[in-house]
């Protein structure tokens, strides 16, 4: 029996496909969300106001720009760094992969996606 970590870089389009890759290695998948600061409902509303609900805090993506901006050139396996062209539409790009999921249901959404029953037979 493994654990698998799963963690915000494991978007929801991920989340079928973590379980079932844990299912086929009888890994156990652990989801990693953030503390309450950064998991927190932002809804934005357009010029046509019309609203978008995001489960991560503005702040946050802030943050997550910042540590994208000051890493060091070549220091990330994705090549996402300062020195990378638009690497904050980048980030960007990446928290609308979570647009309609609001922070209240993020946990629990996570948890039915990815987590799977065991029965004994499955333990060691």
């Amino acid at each position: 029996l493994s654990v698998t970590i799963t963690d915000k870089n494991s978007t929801p389009n991920a989340w079928d496909i973590i379980k079932e890759v844990s299912e086929k290695s009888k890994a156990v998948p652990l989801p990693i969300l953030p503390d309450a600061t950064a998991l927190s409902t932002t809804i934005v509303t357009s010029k046509t106001h019309a609203q978008s609900c995001y489960p991560f805090s503005l702040q946050y993506l802030a943050m997550c720009m910042l540590r994208v901006l000051t890493r060091p050139a070549g220091s990330h396996n994705g090549k996402l760094d300062g020195e990378t062209v638009n690497a904050c539409m980048i980030v960007v790009k990446f928290y609308s992969l979570y647009r309609g999921i609001s922070a209240d249901d993020m946990s629990s959404l996570i948890l039915d996606r990815v987590a799977f029953n065991y029965t004994e037979e499955d333990c060691p």
